[in-house]
């Protein structure tokens, strides 16, 4: 079985403990006899656009009642998400759906030579309250915005898997020194989530980072 990895995406201010663990997830998976294979999606950085474009006003459907009713009783940060939604028009978004078609089919083409996708679940460990607060968070010797021009860095890993609808399951690739989790997502075409499961099982069983709780 060939794993695909995507270049040039995920690598974005990965932090040191989470590329470690993600390497080592990938050295385990090649004792399993899979090869890991570099692919590529071509139009990968307009991804955050993609999904600003196309989610933002599809979750206003969702929201239109509360949004006219009880705007406050959102967070000022996911009330003015929404309100921003608001103001995408009509072509935006027609272009946006486009644009998602052609990542879909850029995402099929990488499929054809390899079985599964994997990827960092999130670029950091999970940053804490106060961190959230102050927007940034401080690792590997530098300062991380959580927050910039394309978006929600706390989503940017998962949000190529989310606007193309490609079944995608997040399991435990190891824990960061302070014993928070670290996770791998692994991808797979349309309808294999046979496959999927099967390689998160797999890894899973070999890896019994399942077993091993955060201590409180």
């Amino acid at each position: 079985m060939k794993v695909g990895i995507i270049k040039g995406y995920f690598e974005q201010s990965l932090v040191g403990e989470v590329r470690i663990a993600f390497e080592e997830a990938l050295r385990m998976l090649k004792k399993f006899g899979m090869k890991i294979q570099e692919v590529t999606i071509p139009h990968m950085d307009l991804v955050p656009a993609l999904q600003a474009a196309s989610t933002r006003p599809e979750s206003n459907s969702d929201h239109d009642h509360y949004l006219r009713t009880r705007p406050r009783d959102y967070s000022p940060g996911l009330l003015y998400s929404l309100i921003a939604g608001l103001l995408i028009p009509a072509p935006v978004y027609v272009t946006a759906q486009r644009v998602r078609r052609l990542l879909c089919q850029e995402f099929d083409t990488a499929f054809e030579s390899v079985e599964v996708i994997v990827a960092p679940t999130l670029f950091s460990t999970a940053p804490t309250i106060e961190e959230c607060n102050c927007g940034y968070i401080e690792v590997d010797g530098k300062r991380i915005e959580l927050q910039d021009r394309a978006g929600n860095f706390l989503t940017r890993y998962t949000i190529p898997f989310n606007v193309t609808g490609l079944p995608t399951i997040s399991i435990c690739c190891g824990f960061s020194s302070s014993g928070l989790p670290i996770g791998m997502q692994i991808s797979t075409p349309p309808f294999q989530e046979g496959k999927l499961f099967q390689v998160a099982h797999a890894y899973e069983r070999a890896a019994e980072w399942h077993k091993r709780t955060p201590q409180l």
